[in-house]
């Protein structure tokens, strides 16, 4: 749990440090702009999804360039469909000027942190060619996350949603020094009515970082990269106006370095938070590849089959993804009385502990619950919310079994089933840190 736990107290710490930064871009209206610009990225504005709208703002700083926009993005502007992409190409360059902006004026970051992310690049892209010592400039505004589950990379198994023979997935471990230029986005912007929030323990980065390789892996398939942020570019070198016929290379070299004047910190950083997407990925695929091959993959077909297991476990996270609400048997258990009857429905069980991964569902990303002072939480438009320490980030349940399941085989050991009726017998609450917990149920079928 030293992942989970680690993970847990740095973001504690941002919090406390970008809590007044926050609360100024919430309640105080002569901050408006910012707001606008920060929920522009975000995807979200004026309580409607932009999707990927962020992708169109950062296309236009890779490529110069502001791309037609798709049908669908104009759309989400407006429903009557007549925003024009050259409106979007003027709103992007506002954008991305204030955003500017709201870099300078947020709180530097506070100590040296380790954060990750994951993308998939075609084969080509230039990142994939570099090596140990090259430097690499990132022409875009980057999301990453405090948390490396969140990417996934431990899981194996699942169907390709990328070209294998054209693309590769790349797993980035990215090293921010104390007093990096960023914002951290603990605290979630919220639209329409849902009641339901994603914590992403998300810093997003400004544009035109300069990072230096310090570690490149291969392991089946993925790469593997550390990176170091050496320096940030001035606004002023490259300000956004119009449209750029030349961008800047995004590999820097030995003499941009010596033009920029940076000195490079050499000082290693913690090896084990820098290897843990790797440790990750060698520790999930060694488990997946000892499964059984009719276990290993995501079926084609959806498959009922009879089971008859002693046991099974199952995740009751506070949000449920199936009702699009919040979780009853959440609700019942927070109690903390024995003798609570749950009805299990719809629900995705396992049926051997071994294959729990319970640190990456603690770090899920939409199993929190959210504080807030207004009476009616569930209005969420424009509220400040911060994530609540008392509430369970889970409750894993172990559920004795007295007959025989027809259930919807997934895979690693992994069924879907309609449901059961169970009675809680005993709750315990683990402590990770700082009153985060989660809570172990026993239970036996009714």
């Amino acid at each position: 749990m030293d992942i989970v736990e680690k993970v847990l107290e740095t973001s504690i710490k941002l919090e406390d440090k970008y809590r007044i930064f926050w609360k100024k871009i919430y309640k105080n209206d002569a901050y408006i702009f910012l707001k606008n610009a920060i929920e522009f990225y975000k995807n979200i504005q004026n309580h409607n999804f932009h999707e990927f709208y962020s992708g169109l703002i950062n296309k236009r700083l890779y490529t110069g360039r502001c791309i037609v926009a798709p049908d669908y993005i104009l759309k989400s502007f407006n429903e009557q469909n007549d925003t024009t992409s050259d409106e979007i190409c003027k709103l992007t360059l506002q954008i991305i000027n204030i955003l500017d902006y709201v870099f300078e004026y947020a709180p530097r970051l506070p100590f040296e942190t380790i954060t990750y992310r994951f993308l998939t690049l075609p084969n080509d892209d230039l990142l994939l060619h570099l090596e140990e010592g090259d430097f690499y400039r990132e022409l875009g505004i980057n999301s990453i996350s405090l948390n490396p589950f969140y990417s996934g990379v431990n899981m194996w198994g699942f169907k390709d949603d990328h070209n294998i023979k054209l693309q590769k997935r790349v797993f980035l471990t990215i090293i921010l020094p104390e007093n990096t230029k960023c914002y951290y986005m603990n605290i979630p912007f919220t639209f329409n009515k849902d009641k339901w929030f994603l914590n992403e323990f998300e810093i997003v980065l400004p544009r035109d970082c300069i990072y230096m390789i310090t570690s490149k892996k291969i392991y089946h398939e993925r790469y593997f990269y550390t990176l170091k942020l050496i320096y940030q570019v001035p606004v002023s070198e490259r300000q956004i106006i119009n449209i750029e016929e030349v961008l800047p290379s995004r590999q820097p070299k030995e003499s941009d370095i010596k033009t920029w004047n940076i000195k490079i910190d050499k000082t290693k950083c913690n090896q084990k938070e820098c290897d843990w997407m790797y440790y990750l990925a060698e520790k999930g695929y060694k488990l997946w590849n000892k499964l059984p091959e009719n276990q290993k993959y995501e079926p084609n077909n959806k498959e009922y089959v009879d089971i008859k297991p002693k046991k099974i476990w199952l995740y009751i996270t506070y949000y449920d993804w199936n009702t699009k609400d919040l979780d009853k048997n959440f609700k019942k258990l927070l109690k903390k009385n024995k003798n609570i009857k749950l009805k299990i429905e719809n629900k995705t069980i396992h049926t051997n502990k071994k294959y729990l991964y319970l640190e990456n569902e603690l770090m899920g990303g939409g199993n929190y619950n959210y504080e807030t002072n207004n009476k009616n939480t569930n209005i969420c438009k424009n509220k400040f919310y911060e994530t609540s320490k008392t509430t369970p980030l889970l409750y894993l349940v172990e559920i004795n079994i007295k007959k025989k399941l027809n259930a919807n085989k997934l895979f690693l050991f992994q069924y879907k089933l309609d449901k059961i009726k169970v009675k809680v017998k005993d709750i315990k609450y683990i402590n990770l840190m700082d009153k985060y917990n989660y809570g172990l149920v026993t239970a036996e079928m009714i």
